[in-house]
């Protein structure tokens, strides 16, 4: 996600300008850049009924009994899962090919609510089962980044509603996920809130600017997933983590994979800053208040060292932890 926001930033200061003509062409011409756009201002192009706000859909056919829905990141799309140096492969593709699982890539509006991609994911992925998926008796979720609360979102809305595809999960397995939050996004609050009160029209303008980043952007600020954590609040209040907890589904194994971009380090700022964006301690769902903390199994987590928030995506020892985990009973 960050090296695709560095680049977008970079074509659009070099070939398109800083107009929003501009930036609409270069979306246009460029499917990375237009997940990139979405992240960033998503919720603005849904309100306007732009066209190049990006419609949730399922990539992919459903064959045999064994489902993997794969639920990418902020400003991103199916296509992270690919790896670099051989893009046919993916976790998906592997996992159809060694575990015998019909993959199922979800590609979305990153930039709305976290609440309402995962409703989103709830109702679209009901509706295909019940099309196509009378087969399936097992249902597992990966989910990297914000992907990861998209999928807990989902299947807590998919539990309330009594979806029956919700009964068929097994695993859950979030790469990344900033279940606690991220530093970035509290820092950029923290930011904004700075210049607003600083008596400069330049300063507040930057603000102003700031303050136009996505839902979906500020729902990672504590890692919200229910509508009632943002409904009836002030987007940019400073530090007020208005998240409620969101139970484990029962039955479900859940594991969680981090990274740290040190590579033999164990000095604690290396889980501090963690891959880059997300923390070690907020991968793991963990927090300074107790009631905050998931009650995640820890024999389910695992830190991965030098590797970066992106490469979780789409990483050899990644995919590797992924089929050990699965080949558990």
């Amino acid at each position: 996600m960050a090296e695709a926001f560095q680049s977008f930033l970079k074509a659009v200061q070099a070939g398109a300008g800083l107009s929003w003509q501009g930036i609409q062409t270069l979306a246009q011409r460029k499917p990375r850049y237009l997940s990139v756009l979405n992240g960033i201002v998503g919720d603005t192009l849904a309100r306007h009924k732009s066209r190049l706000a990006i419609p949730m859909t399922l990539q992919g056919d459903i064959r045999g009994d064994r489902l993997c829905v794969l639920v990418h990141g902020l400003c991103d799309s199916e296509t992270t899962w690919r790896f670099p140096e051989d893009p046919v492969r993916d976790y998906g593709s592997l996992l159809r090919e060694h575990c015998g699982y019909s993959p199922l890539y979800v590609r979305y509006n990153s930039g709305l609510h976290i609440s309402t991609n995962g409703r989103r994911l709830a109702k679209l992925l009901g509706e295909r089962l019940a099309s196509e998926g009378a087969s399936v008796r097992e249902v597992t979720f990966i989910g990297h980044s914000m992907g990861g609360l998209v999928v807990r979102s989902a299947c807590h809305y998919a539990k309330k509603a009594g979806a029956p595809w919700v009964k068929r999960v097994r695993k859950i397995f979030l790469l990344g996920t900033p279940h606690r939050g991220t530093d970035l996004e509290k820092l950029g609050n923290l930011t904004s809130a700075i210049l607003r009160v600083i008596p400069n029209p330049v300063t507040l303008g930057i603000a102003a600017l700031g303050n136009m980043r996505s839902a979906g952007i500020k729902d990672l600020r504590f890692g919200y997933l229910l509508d009632e954590d943002w409904k009836g609040r002030h987007a940019d209040e400073l530090w007020r983590d208005n998240s409620h907890p969101v139970p484990l589904l029962d039955g479900v194994s859940h594991y969680q994979i981090a990274a740290t971009l040190a590579k033999k380090s164990d000095h604690f700022l290396a889980h501090y800053f963690g891959d880059g964006l997300v923390p070690s301690r907020s991968a793991a769902g963990r927090s300074f208040r107790k009631s905050k903390t998931i009650p995640f199994a820890a024999e389910h987590f695992k830190v991965l060292k030098g590797l970066s928030h992106s490469e979780l995506a789409h990483h050899d020892e990644v995919y590797e932890q992924l089929r050990a985990w699965i080949r558990e009973p």
